[in-house]
């Protein structure tokens, strides 16, 4: 008696994916690049900025005027390594306030200022992590959040944070 056997089944290859997304890693990196390459084309340039009673400068909307640099590729791509530094935990210089300022100057800051005292100031300095000034970037998020968080706490529990239950 025989037994009769099928021949195997040939069962089709896995197709792989002709496409497959990129990781974010990979995302960001073209991103960096793209943003890179516009530094070259799209020309730079700055507001000019009031600080409203004491407060952050903001820009002077319609005060925008292209500025003349002078940066090396060398010196744009050093920018370029310090980016996710100064992204991090960067410093930016502090803003200093204009010493000559026309009264035209000084009618727009008002109006943009909307009663409040206005002063005309420099526009807030380069970020960098060797700089004097003000925290800027994620570190300054997280240090914000922690002070707050520190400051809650309850007066009944000295020298604790967060509350904490014991089960």
């Amino acid at each position: 008696m025989a037994t009769e056997t099928s021949p195997p089944v040939e069962s089709e290859p896995e197709k792989k994916g002709g496409f497959k997304f990129p990781t974010a890693y990979t995302v960001l990196f073209f991103v960096l690049l793209l943003v890179f390459a516009l530094t070259f084309v799209i020309k730079p340039g700055s507001y000019s900025y009031v600080s409203c009673d004491g407060g952050n400068a903001k820009p002077i909307p319609g005060s925008y005027e292209q500025i003349d640099t002078s940066m090396t590729f060398k010196e744009r791509l050093y920018d370029l390594w310090l980016s996710p530094v100064n992204g991090l935990y960067g410093i930016r210089e502090v803003s200093e306030p204009v010493e000559e300022v026309t009264p035209e100057q000084q009618a727009v800051a008002d109006e943009t200022c909307e009663g409040a005292p206005a002063e005309l100031v420099t526009a807030p300095g380069n970020t960098g992590p060797y700089n004097e000034g003000s925290l800027f970037g994620a570190a300054q998020v997280f240090f914000s959040c922690w002070r707050s968080v520190r400051s809650s706490r309850s007066p009944s529990r000295p020298g604790r944070s967060m509350p904490v239950s014991r089960d």
